[in-house]
């Protein structure tokens, strides 16, 4: 989580004196194609953490529920991000600090004590710190916070396979999405969009080359990726000798173009929404037809779809507003 959130600041344009590298080591982190080493596996971890948490830091009652969890994820993601203060939450230990010294006692957590230097008592009360200066700087900070709760609970385990075919077809869906949100920033060559297996399981790639045996023997992963691109896009032949052909988004596959994927950047996301298809116009209502800002999210593993609901709950929502 400390990686997430600091990762989250460098993004918001804080700790700049660290130099254009920590900018390279972010993209690495957070963007493919090592983002599934990294930023993807802490956020698995996260999810594993929250499911687990089902006891209040300081009581002894167990809840068979994952909302504590949830609960002291928001709080904890705030107090990292440097937003605790700004979004105006107190703190517990200063409204009963005998109650705190008691339970700091208990071992509940560690004391906190000021520096030899310093003058006064010899304990501390909890403080937060936050590198965000002005509010502009806040606001960034906060986008990254609702982005990564959105990514928490829509980027869940999927549900386990019961045998080889269905995780065939599990393969060619995520293989999917990953195409069609590479060609949502614009059109792509062939070996731009080969690059999508890097983002994919090690399971994966073997079922869907096992698959594309059966078209190409000699190309197996090509053949996996040509099959797709022949059902979401068009083939653009270029007009220069030098020049390799593109494929393009057809128009009709843009309604499963998620705005929140995580595998693009934030760049890509913004190209896509300036590239995405414009009603015609041809009825009264201009080609517009009422639908949802994004398409339903996967389905999740039976374990895990309660994270959705925690997170929408209203103490959920109440911690963020």
């Amino acid at each position: 989580l400390l990686v997430l959130t600091r990762a989250a600041q460098v993004r918001a344009g804080l700790w700049r004196r660290n130099g254009n590298g920590l900018n390279d080591q972010v993209l690495n982190y957070a963007e493919p194609p090592f983002c599934r080493a990294m930023r993807d596996a802490d956020l698995l971890l996260i999810q594993f953490s929250i499911l687990c948490r089902t006891r209040n830091q300081t009581r002894d009652l167990h809840r068979p529920d994952s909302d504590v969890g949830i609960c002291f994820l928001i709080h904890l993601m705030l107090h990292r991000l440097g937003l605790f203060d700004f979004c105006g939450l107190a703190k517990a230990p200063n409204s009963d600090i005998n109650l705190y010294l008691d339970e700091v006692q208990q071992g509940f957590y560690e004391a906190e004590y000021n520096s030899e230097d310093a003058m006064g008592d010899d304990f501390l009360l909890p403080w937060t710190y936050s590198p965000a200066k002005d509010a502009a700087s806040f606001l960034l900070l906060l986008e990254e916070f609702l982005h990564t709760i959105i990514i928490l609970a829509s980027e869940l385990p999927p549900v386990p396979p019961v045998d080889r075919n269905g995780h065939t077809s599990q393969a060619k869906w995520r293989l999917r999405r990953e195409v069609i949100h590479r060609l949502a920033s614009g059109p792509k060559t062939h070996s731009e969009l080969a690059e999508v297996h890097h983002v994919l399981s090690h399971w994966d790639n073997v079922y869907l080359s096992e698959e594309g045996k059966l078209v190409n023997p000699d190309d197996a992963t090509g053949a996996a990726l040509g099959s797709v691109l022949s059902q979401v896009a068009t083939r653009k032949i270029s007009r220069a000798k030098m020049e390799p052909d593109k494929w393009q988004l057809n128009r009709d596959d843009w309604e499963e173009y998620d705005p929140n994927f995580f595998h693009i950047s934030l760049r890509h996301h913004q190209t896509a929404a300036e590239s995405r298809p414009i009603p015609n116009g041809a009825d009264v209502n201009l080609g517009v037809i009422p639908k949802a800002f994004c398409p339903r999210p996967p389905a999740a593993h039976p374990d895990f779809a309660r994270l959705r609901r925690d997170i929408s709950c209203d103490a959920s929502l109440l911690a963020i507003s």
